[in-house]
């Protein structure tokens, strides 16, 4: 296997990952979210909140929806998409040269 070839199979991996991880996703939030920033408007806490909301909502309408998550259940999932794409992997024949 040459670098074109794995990185090709590492790029189809990644967004195969990426496709799965909205999968796991609870329904959140179920209503709209109302930040409250509790300092003054055009300071900096201010500017980074209103970009935070503006992505959150531009994923939304992507249809990937952020969930809370911790580092461990994070892991986890990571561990899982490992072993099943390894097994994929490994199936199809893929080797590193």
């Amino acid at each position: 296997m040459n670098r074109r070839s794995f990185a090709a199979a590492l790029g189809a991996f990644a967004r195969a990952a990426a496709l799965r991880a909205p999968a796991l996703a609870q329904v959140w939030p179920g209503r709209p979210i109302r930040l409250v920033v509790p300092f003054p408007p055009a300071g900096i806490t201010d500017v980074i909140s209103r970009q935070r909301a503006e992505r959150t909502d531009r994923l939304a309408l992507d249809g990937s929806e952020p969930f809370p998550s911790s580092v461990a259940a994070f892991a986890a999932f990571m561990r899982a998409e490992q072993a099943k794409w390894a097994a994929s992997v490994r199936d199809i024949g893929i080797r590193i040269d």
